[in-house]
């Protein structure tokens, strides 16, 4: 067998020869270069981005992501079983776009604060938290059935409690969404 013929990549300029016919015969697409942005961009098509593409891409660069809120739970929050259209879980916020009368950039901006609750607590301790001061809202409450339910939630935001930053301690909103590093939002 005959060796194979070695080429000596740094003689005779054959890595330049090799470099300049391979760029002379690339094509640059740039709407696919376009298109790989969007994909890395965690929000790019979720369902309110053409009403929100700023802020949008904001949060996406800060892990932040944004999404429809589940149909089951729209249902449930229909009937008056729930108040879940817009909530948030760990680093993403859930929103019920389809409703004519809101405004999209308040509801998230809302939420923002409880992304960096859920960062500092941990998803589940988190939760169990919130639980917690849902269930004894509902101990508290003289009512029954799904009214001490609606009056439980309505009484953590009139407490210094999980969902206090809204209006009760607006020090404690600057804190959260300053430690995200969104504050320019606000």
């Amino acid at each position: 067998m005959a060796e194979p013929k070695r080429v000596d990549l740094f003689a005779d300029d054959n890595v330049f020869n090799l470099m300049t016919t391979a760029a002379d015969k690339t094509a640059v697409d740039f709407e696919h270069i376009h298109d790989l942005e969007k994909k890395r961009n965690i929000n790019y098509g979720w369902a309110g981005y053409d009403k929100t593409k700023e802020l949008s891409d904001i949060l996406a660069a800060k892990g932040i992501k944004l999404r429809q809120t589940p149909s089951i739970l729209k249902k449930a929050s229909d009937v008056g079983l729930l108040r879940l259209k817009n909530f948030t879980i760990g680093n993403t916020i859930y929103i019920d776009t389809e409703s004519k009368f809101i405004d999209l950039d308040k509801i998230i901006r809302d939420e923002i604060p409880h992304v960096q609750q859920y960062r500092e607590e941990g998803t589940l301790p988190f939760l169990f938290k919130y639980g917690k001061e849902f269930v004894s809202n509902i101990l508290e409450s003289e009512d029954v059935g799904v009214e001490s339910l609606m009056k439980a939630q309505e009484k953590m935001y009139d407490t210094k409690g999980m969902e206090g930053f809204h209006s009760a301690d607006p020090e404690e909103k600057e804190r959260l969404v300053t430690a995200i590093g969104l504050e320019h939002l606000y």
